[in-house]
């Protein structure tokens, strides 16, 4: 969708293509998009003149003699277009065409038929509902104090109330998203939560990104077209929109995304830290890498700790859990009894019923982390989750610890402590793809030499979160 530095673009490049042209005729190929009805737009604006072409947030208005006002929105795929009097191309998706005196045509193209054009008057335009209630546009606010009142009265998720134009106006999807990146503040941080300082510093970010992207000529998206081929190079500044799973180009954490009142919000979790949240130190690896062991250690360091395995298994031991699992893998069940090494050979062997598994398992120990995070009183806690990446819980985690163990010793291992699944579980190993994720991963600890050893290894990582998790620290 067109958003405000791209409606912009199209003012600009309209304005000194029509202002002073006439329109002598006017083909409606889609009368819904019209208000009033098709015969009284049509007599009202023919053979009148373009006097100025302004706007208002993401709103065109087109300002004709006799004063008269088209207002104008683009919705989702609307672009307008001024083609020369030999040019007798005619678009696939055209839903009017405005033939001036001059020959040229002004058509507006429309793949989805969501655009809108209304007529009013000068002197009544602004009370049309669609402009009555708008805000003020961030270059526009002279007073913050207002604003963060505005905020400060509202629990919805601020993501929801950037998108909500009659607080501050023309922020879109896109441009919510690399302001809230830019002002370090988590999209669902609710309303109520924000300081004076933070307003003001949001509204600094909106002025200052929406000025940066409007001279760029808006951003580069296929339902956007200036009318002039100007093609948008504000791509070329994203952080977060459209980069989820990739680094975050400030801290390199992997950036993620949400589900905010229907529409995507990308964001970095480290650099925009949940406002709900403890400091969270995610711990992954394989299997009988020393995982526990951490948690153990930190235990003793004073911090919480939350084990997915534990969650896991408290899963397979509810009544939801034992009877989606019988459902799903009744032959692992003997005497109506779940055995976990019957379930752990069949997801080893039979690869379709692990995904299975994991489309089933992985939201609901996502949301029960999530429930849990929220919950937690302390300032900061040690998170073990062994497939963290691909269940996308390092979205929760502000720095990730991985736990490495040579592989012959790690064989070593697994074979002492479970002689007879050490091969299954060698195989989930493989498909951990730990690996994969390195690049995400902040600090690595080998465990490749006596417990004592690690042990040290661990006080020596974990000893300084103590002080920079601390309610003081923040």
């Amino acid at each position: 969708m067109p958003e405000l530095p791209e409606v912009e673009t199209v003012v600009r490049t309209l304005r000194p293509l029509l202002v002073g042209a006439t329109i002598q005729h006017i083909d409606v190929l889609h009368s819904k998009m019209l208000h009033p009805n098709v015969k009284k737009f049509v007599n009202t604006i023919q053979n009148l003149t373009f006097t100025s072409i302004e706007r208002i947030g993401k709103f065109i208005l087109f300002f004709l003699n006799q004063d008269i006002v088209m207002v104008s929105h683009l919705r989702m795929e609307g672009k307008f277009l001024v083609l020369e009097k030999d040019d007798s191309m005619r678009p696939r998706y055209a839903r009017m065409i405005f033939t001036l005196k001059d020959g040229r045509r002004l058509i507006y193209d429309d793949m989805r038929k969501f655009g809108t054009m209304t007529l009013s008057t000068l002197d009544r335009y602004r009370q049309l509902p669609a402009l009555k209630h708008l805000g003020e546009e961030p270059d526009q606010v002279r007073d913050p104090l207002s604003i963060h009142q505005a905020f400060h009265r509202s629990r919805r998720p601020l993501k929801s109330l950037l998108l909500d134009q009659t607080i501050l106006l023309g922020l879109g999807n896109i441009y919510a998203d690399e302001v809230l990146f830019a002002s370090n503040l988590h999209p669902l941080t609710q309303g109520r939560q924000l300081t004076l300082t933070q307003t003001t510093t949001l509204i600094s970010n909106s002025q200052k990104i929406l000025k940066a992207a409007i001279a760029d000529g808006g951003t580069r998206i296929r339902s956007y077209a200036s009318g002039a081929a100007i093609d948008g190079k504000f791509n070329l500044r994203i952080h977060v929109y459209g980069r989820d799973q990739h680094p975050c180009h400030t801290c390199g954490h992997r950036l993620d995304k949400i589900t905010i009142g229907g529409r995507g919000s990308h964001y970095c979790p480290r650099c925009q830290h949940h406002p709900q949240f403890p400091y969270v130190i995610g711990v992954t690896g394989e299997i009988a890498t020393g995982k526990s062991t951490l948690l153990s250690v930190g235990k003793t360091l004073g911090f919480a700790t939350l084990s997915a395995d534990d969650l896991v298994s408290d899963l397979y031991a509810s009544p939801l859990g034992k009877k989606t699992l019988k459902k799903l893998f009744p032959e692992s069940f003997q005497r109506h009894s779940l055995q976990r090494h019957l379930l752990l050979k069949i997801i080893v062997e039979q690869p379709r019923r692990y995904q299975q598994l994991i489309r089933w398992l992985f939201p609901l120990v996502k949301e029960t982390i999530y429930q849990r995070l929220v919950k937690t009183k302390q300032p900061a806690i040690i998170l073990e989750v062994p497939l963290l990446f691909q269940g996308n819980v390092d979205a929760y985690c502000d720095t990730i610890i991985g736990v490495d163990m040579p592989k012959p010793l790690q064989l070593k291992l697994l074979t002492k402590r479970q002689p007879e699944t050490a091969p299954l579980l060698t195989v989930l190993n493989e498909r951990n793809h730990y690996r994969d994720f390195l690049s995400f991963v902040d600090i690595r600890i080998q465990n490749d030499a006596d417990i004592d050893t690690f042990k040290d290894r661990i006080n020596r990582i974990l000893k300084p979160f103590i002080v920079a998790s601390s309610p003081v620290a923040k």
